[in-house]
């Protein structure tokens, strides 16, 4: 097993291991490590309705590229975790193959969390009774135009932004009191029907007087 150092993040633009992971049931299974901490194949195949058999090839092949690893045995149960307190799977913009493979696993990502935020909302993750916590919820969507270079800032920015709370998942001692699992769900993408802006067209956003008559 690693040591809890080598745990933080998985970093891998590689289009096999980014390949490896392209499988809803497999995305399913590390979203439920991440948050549950360890469970063994019999577990994870009762939560995701699937055979043990199955869950447990799934398993090996994502412990093969690295994104899962054996816990400590439990008696007789035999438990796996994730490998990585989190995982970076941006592709590598110079390879064609690792972009493609990591839209594919995105494209899992996006409606894996879609259904995880919409069950939330539906079991009250907005609750009338806990109001301070209301306000710590937000789904928003914002457009605008940005170069190449702006777009890539934010998504550092972003992606930044949950930085001072790393390690809280793997060592309760550092959780404030009060602390819940949070969620944060973001995507930054350029629309692709949207052409880069040339400011020497000839483009005139407000009519003329002759336009609009």
């Amino acid at each position: 097993m690693a040591e809890p150092s080598e745990r933080r993040e998985l970093r891998t633009g590689d289009p096999e291991t980014l390949k490896a992971l392209a499988h809803p049931v497999r995305v399913d299974i590390l979203s439920l490590l991440d948050k549950h901490g360890e469970k063994t194949a019999s577990q994870l195949a009762e939560q995701l309705d699937q055979t043990v058999a199955n869950c447990s090839f799934h398993l090996r092949t994502l412990e093969k590229y690295g994104y899962v690893e054996r816990a400590e045995q439990r008696g007789r149960e035999k438990p796996w975790r994730a490998a990585h307190e989190s995982r970076n799977l941006s592709p590598d913009p110079s390879d064609p193959q690792s972009i493609v493979a990591s839209s594919r696993v995105a494209v899992l990502y996006v409606q894996n969390e879609m259904q995880r935020l919409m069950q939330d909302l539906q079991r009250g993750a907005l609750d009338p009774n806990q109001p301070e916590w209301v306000s710590a919820t937000t789904v928003n969507n914002s457009d605008f135009w940005a170069t190449a270079e702006e777009m890539t800032d934010l998504v550092e920015r972003v992606i930044a932004l949950v930085e001072p709370f790393r390690g809280r998942g793997a060592d309760p001692t550092l959780r404030p009191a009060g602390a819940r699992r949070g969620r944060l769900f973001a995507a930054v993408n350029p629309d692709p029907d949207s052409e880069p802006h040339d400011p020497d067209a000839v483009t005139d956003a407000h009519p003329t007087e002759e336009d609009a008559s």
